[in-house]
This record gives structure tokens, sequence and C-alpha cells, in this order.
């Protein structure tokens, strides 16, 4: 029964207070994003070669055009991108 309880409270503990999940959100969003990137490259003033095969792509992709472009505007810089996904010591 003991080990029960420890199991019970170590659960709670880390379906409350841990925020494991909202890091891999940030980690699959920036992936995305870093994806959308390269696919869009054009848009943003890089050249890309593989742009002809991309455009294949841009049906798929539709939907997610504009929270992207929102997204890339509200970036500072890429130090400070990086420091908001590692935390703050």
């Amino acid at each position: 029964m003991k080990k029960f309880k420890e199991f019970i409270r170590l659960f709670f503990k880390g379906a409350i207070t841990d925020n494991a999940t909202d890091k891999i959100d940030a980690v699959a969003r920036t992936y995305n994003d870093t994806f959308l990137m390269l696919v869009f490259s054009d848009k943003i003033g890089i050249p890309n070669p593989l742009y002809y095969y991309y455009v294949e792509l841009l049906p798929y992709l539709a939907k997610e055009i504009r929270g992207w472009e929102v997204r890339m505007a509200n970036r500072k810089t890429i130090l400070g991108r990086a420091i908001e996904e590692s935390g703050e010591p």
C-alpha cells in the first residue's frame, strides 16, 4: 500500500507540476517552423534551388502559412529564441 501511495503522489506531481509536454510542444513547433522556413524560403528572400520540388507540398501546407508568418514576425532573434527554449537560469 505504501508503494501505491508513492506512485499516486509521483503521478500527480508529474501531472500537475511538471511541464515536460510544454517543452516537447515547443521543440516540435521549432522543428515545424524550421521546415516551413525551408519550404517558403523564397517568400522571405532566401534563394532555394529545391523550391521547384517544394511547390508540390504547398497544398498540404496552405493552412499553416498564416500562423507561420505571425510566429516569424513575432520572433526577436535566434539567440533570444534559444534562451527562451532552454529556460532562464
